[in-house]
């Protein structure tokens, strides 16, 4: 039997509405519980973006959504400047590589995410 609206379970999954477009954050609003905008310019152009939805959550009476952050650059002032922009989760991307290159990848993200949380303290 087919239901409607999906989904179906509750609580449902997150709904992520991906996308830079120019209505993508009423479509955020509309329908989902985080935005995952690409790559934009700068943090200061998705600061300005991630404001904007905040704007229209609170006029459609709900809570800023999250917002995700794809392909984030592994550098640990990039993290804090994203994090003061307004990014909610912080996503690195690593290649589809042999088991040395990904570890050396992975190895590099861990080391930012350390020097991000020592500044921090």
């Amino acid at each position: 039997i087919l239901s409607w609206p999906k989904p179906l379970q509750q609580p449902h999954p997150p709904v992520i509405v991906g996308g830079n477009g120019e209505r993508v954050l009423e479509r955020v609003i509309a329908f989902g519980d985080e935005w995952m905008p690409n790559r934009i310019g700068d943090e200061t152009e998705l600061q300005a973006r991630i404001e904007k939805l905040a704007e229209l959550a609170e006029q459609a009476g709900r809570a800023r959504p999250r917002v995700t952050l794809y392909a984030a650059p592994a550098k640990p002032d990039a993290i804090a400047r994203y994090e003061r922009a307004g990014v909610d989760r912080y996503v690195f991307w690593a290649p589809s590589v042999p088991r040395p290159g990904a570890e050396q990848r992975l190895d590099h993200c861990a080391a930012a995410v350390e020097q991000f949380r020592r500044a921090g303290s």
